[in-house]
């Protein structure tokens, strides 16, 4: 069994693609070590220079990342982060991502927080 995070789109493939290594969130965890990215079936509306929204799928593994470290966020991250300049940090975490590797994608129901996912399904490609 993997631990996973769904994350949702385009950031699961910009983490996948090694160009978001770091996700924000608004808690903290003790997980350190293998992630899997999974892909939420809500997609976040952003601006089409930053991606292609309609290439990503949803609700699928995308990738495995190290959670490397999960520390409070900081100015400095904002670029790691793809946040704006003026984002807010206060009470923000940074989960901070290394080695993503693809996987193929099979189906997967989130949920809320860390979760499982068997390690059948983990299938790099």
């Amino acid at each position: 069994m993997y631990r996973a995070l769904s994350v949702r789109q385009p950031w699961a493939n910009l983490i996948a693609s090694g160009e978001k290594m770091i996700e924000v969130r608004s808690w903290s965890t003790m997980h350190r070590g293998d992630l899997v990215i999974c892909s939420a079936v809500t997609v976040d509306d952003v601006p089409a220079m930053i991606h292609d929204l309609t290439t990503d799928p949803c609700g699928v593994t995308i990738c495995v990342v190290q959670l490397v470290d999960v520390r409070p966020l900081e100015r400095s991250d904002v670029a790691a982060a793809m946040l704006p300049d003026d984002a807010d940090l206060d009470g923000a975490y940074a989960w901070v991502l290394a080695q993503p590797r693809r996987l193929a994608p099979h189906p997967v129901k989130g949920a809320l927080g860390l979760f499982g996912v068997p390690s059948d399904i983990v299938v790099p490609v």
